[in-house]
């Protein structure tokens, strides 16, 4: 569900109350694993990124989304990740207590330090 706001703080405003404890756990998983990635909004969801997006989350109706766009990380952690309801790049959760954080704690430093090899690659 996209949310029409100019800021973090609107979005989490916005959030239903019964998903923001979820929200807010996956919210601290990728600021512990990429502090200094820039929060902001695109595509009307919380948005990660440097010199691009990297991760994003987003509210929807029946779950909140991790959007990872780092594909090689999420096929290195394939099997690790079949438990969890997902598509491409986008993991999906409906209860908090359904986040294996040591698994996507891995998944959210794995894709950062790709991200960081890949930008080096191109300066």
């Amino acid at each position: 569900m996209q949310r029409f706001v100019s800021t973090p703080a609107e979005y989490l405003a916005a959030v239903p109350e019964a998903q923001l404890p979820l929200l807010q756990h996956l919210r601290t998983l990728i600021r512990e694993a990429a502090p200094d990635l820039r929060e902001g909004i695109r595509y009307g969801m919380l948005s990660y990124e440097d010199d691009g997006a990297l991760f994003g989350l987003a509210a929807q109706k029946h779950f909140v989304g991790l959007y990872v766009m780092a594909p090689r990380t999420l096929r290195d952690l394939a099997d690790e990740l079949e438990a969890i309801d997902h598509g491409k790049g986008c993991l999906r959760f409906k209860r908090l207590d359904q986040v294996p954080t040591p698994v996507i704690s891995k998944l959210l430093r794995q894709a950062k330090a790709s991200h960081e090899r890949e930008c080096r690659r191109t300066d």
